[in-house]
């Protein structure tokens, strides 16, 4: 028995404080609540981290943040650390059967 992977027809790869993406979880696009905080590392170290949290599944993705300066402005850039980035997802053109085979190696 074939293995039936839910794909949206169409992925929108998640990006940092947006209000809606595909989920890494459930894999359906869906608004998304965002909650920040820091974590204290020795020194004067601090971790910035953002969760993201699906409307749909409720389930929760973990971002690292970091603050770059780029064009004389203080920049957000976000990474998902948990679960595996939405970017893996087959691409559109691919055979059905590679696609799945790709999503069962993602995961």
């Amino acid at each position: 028995m074939a293995i039936q992977i839910p794909r949206p027809k169409t992925t929108v790869l998640p990006e940092l404080k947006a209000g809606a993406f595909t989920c890494p979880h459930c894999n359906v696009m869906a608004q998304m609540h965002w909650l920040h905080t820091e974590a204290n590392g020795e020194g004067r170290f601090k971790q910035r981290i953002r969760l993201s949290t699906c409307q749909t599944c409720q389930n929760t993705s973990v971002w690292l943040v970091r603050s770059e300066f780029i064009n004389e402005e203080t920049v957000l850039i976000g990474e998902i650390v948990y679960p595996n980035p939405v970017k893996h997802f087959p691409h559109d053109n691919l055979p059905d059967d590679v696609k799945k085979t790709s999503w069962k190696q993602r995961v």
